[in-house]
Parts: structure tokens; sequence; C-alpha cells
């Protein structure tokens, strides 16, 4: 087998997980910072709703510096909020999130 072919052989595979192995492997990436397992994004998600109960919550950016992630992850998991049923909202005058009644 072909070094340089390795990679497309992956990528004709469903498995994106190989691919992404084979890659942090030959550049030494550090994949811990790339993951967050379903129990670490359970319990930041429960933060967040107590943050907006307790109408603590204003801006995704500092939260995501505290979580050491990226904003959008943190979008993500007030629009799983939302999923499941809480009805955060955005109030402007506020600047912060809360649930609205």
């Amino acid at each position: 087998m072909d070094i340089k072919t390795t990679p497309f052989l992956f990528l004709n595979t469903p498995n994106w997980g190989l691919f992404i192995l084979y890659l942090s492997n030959k550049f030494e990436l550090n994949l811990s910072i790339l993951k967050m397992d379903y129990i670490t994004y359970f319990n930041r998600t429960n933060y967040v709703l107590e943050l907006i109960k307790n109408g603590q919550l204003r801006s995704p950016k500092d939260l995501a510096v505290k979580f050491d992630c990226n904003e959008k992850t943190v979008r993500n998991m007030i629009n799983h909020l939302r999923d499941m049923g809480h009805h955060v909202t955005f109030c402007r005058k506020n600047g912060k999130y809360m649930i609205q009644q």
C-alpha cells in the first residue's frame, strides 16, 4: 500500500474517525482539545440551564472561554435546551438569556 494513497482509502469509507486519527498521527495533532464526550456535554448543558434560570448567562463567548470550547458549541447547547422544551430567549433590554414562563 502506497503512503500517498492511504488518506484516499479512508475518504472512501464511512468511518471518518479513522481518517482523523490517521491525520492526527501523521501531523502530531492533539485530539484531546477537539472532542467533548457526551457526559461532559450533558453536564455543561445542565450548567448552562442553571445559569439561565439564575439570570447569569449574558454572553456565549464568556462561557466558551470558561468551558474552553467554541462559542458555537455554547449556542448549540442553548439550542439543545430549546429542543428539550425550555423556552430560552435572549432579552436585549437586559442583555441576558432568560426562560420565558
